[in-house]
């Protein structure tokens, strides 16, 4: 699943998905991102996060400094047992802040 950062609240992050709908994730499996970046999250054999359970569409996630709570929409089909992979897809990234960019240079030039 792509998702992109548009806010951080508190120890939540609040990530716009597919048809402008947003939900909330904790901000610790974000190590290192900031807002406006593009994440993939991915289930994987092995990771840094561990999904522990999913119980009425929410997954519970497990990190080496506690468990976290999110919308199980947002791990991208991975099940109990799966890991996930949350990583920040710079490409994307730096495609939308130069368009971005591009779009505030053409509005005071």
């Amino acid at each position: 699943m792509k998702a992109i950062i548009d806010r951080f609240e508190g120890e939540m992050a609040v990530i716009e998905i597919e048809n402008n709908n947003f939900e909330k994730m904790p901000k610790i499996l974000l190590s290192g991102a900031k807002e406006g970046d593009c994440i993939e999250i991915t289930p994987a054999k092995t990771a840094h996060f561990y999904v522990a359970s999913i119980d009425e569409g929410v997954m519970f996630v497990v990190t080496p400094n506690g468990k976290y709570a999110m919308n199980a929409a947002l791990g991208g089909g991975a099940k109990a047992g799966d890991g996930l992979v949350i990583k920040i897809n710079k490409t994307i990234t730096q495609q939308k802040e130069n368009k971005i960019k591009g779009l505030m240079n053409s509005l005071f030039t």
